[in-house]
């Protein structure tokens, strides 16, 4: 047997697959792109979840700004319903005010009450000095708290709890 040294034939060599790289890129990309895309899918839904739960939540807040417009709406009615006590609370403080001046010894001057709220009223007297008076309402009694030509004193407003909008000419 002799030994075969010579170049083997063509058909002798066994030939590897070929590895071609472009085939390896090409499958890369869309395994990425594959990946990118459903990634994409899951945060369209996440914010489609976060839109509808708003859009609930603003549903239920309408809801209740309806109910609370619409109780506001029928204690104004009631309230409308209601004898008004202003043109008699109006009176009281005028014949407060007629007393003081009777008291006070005040010539006869003009008076007008310029502000009623709540349980509070300011009267002023038409005087050469413009005097205002404050009156606060007590256990159904109207009772003055301070009269003058200047506004009463902060500590004043503070102690007997004058509304601002009432002591600002």
């Amino acid at each position: 047997m002799e030994l075969n040294t010579s170049q083997p034939q063509h058909s002798q060599i066994v030939s590897k697959p070929s590895r071609n790289p472009i085939l390896y890129i090409v499958c890369g990309v869309v395994i990425i792109t594959i990946v990118l895309l459903a990634l994409l899918i899951w945060q369209q839904k996440q914010q489609i979840a976060s839109v509808a739960n708003e859009l609930t939540n603003t549903q239920k807040l309408n809801e209740e700004l309806t109910k609370a417009r619409q109780s506001l709406e029928n204690k104004a009615v009631q309230k409308e319903d209601a004898p008004s006590k202003t043109g008699d609370e109006n009176a009281q403080v005028v014949a407060l005010a007629e007393s003081y001046q009777k008291a006070a010894s005040i010539t006869t001057y003009d008076y007008k009450v310029e502000k009623l709220e709540a349980e509070f009223a300011r009267v002023s007297f038409k005087t050469p000095y413009v005097e205002q008076c404050f009156y606060k309402k007590v256990d159904g009694t109207w009772t003055q708290i301070f009269c003058g030509v200047v506004r009463p004193s902060s500590a004043l407003i503070k102690q007997y709890g004058i509304p601002t909008t009432l002591t600002t000419y």
